[in-house]
């Protein structure tokens, strides 16, 4: 697997002031765990996300913000929040022979909050953010998983 690519994001407002992004085109993140094959997930053109969902109070504190270097991980991990592991068809995805297929799968909060740990390693975060990000995301996410 390759290093993913960042997705391509224009900034709007929300009605509150705070800052919103906008998926420009379909977004795809390819990656295999071991003896399995390989997965995609795929995001839509036009999927509106927050970012980094990071207090402003801690953006000094910590270096991050809502943008950079993980947005790939925050975009991922936005869309599979959205829907509560509940995605939409071809959002993920398998390669088998005959080409890609829907799993079906029904993710967990635990699974999304994992591949966000993933995608800030291979996007090159370093350690000790990736830490922060993840275990802001174990202790906080609960509020925006909602059951379907």
């Amino acid at each position: 697997m390759t290093e993913p690519h960042q997705p391509l994001l224009v900034p709007i407002r929300a009605d509150g002031g705070e800052p919103l992004y906008r998926v420009v085109q379909s977004w795809r993140y390819d990656w295999q765990l071991p003896g399995w094959p390989i997965q995609r997930l795929t995001v839509p053109r036009d999927f509106e996300m927050d970012g980094a969902s990071v207090p402003r109070v801690l953006w000094s504190l910590t270096g991050i913000t809502p943008d950079g270097l993980h947005r790939a991980a925050a975009v991922a991990h936005d869309f599979l929040y959205r829907y509560s592991g509940h995605l939409p068809s071809r959002a993920h995805q398998t390669r088998l022979r005959n080409g890609w297929v829907d799993t079906g799968h029904l993710w967990t909060r635990k699974e999304a909050d994992r591949l966000f740990a993933r995608i800030l390693r291979e996007c090159g975060v370093s350690k000790s953010r990736r830490r922060i990000m993840y275990l802001g995301v174990r202790l906080g996410g609960w509020r925006s998983w909602k059951s379907l």
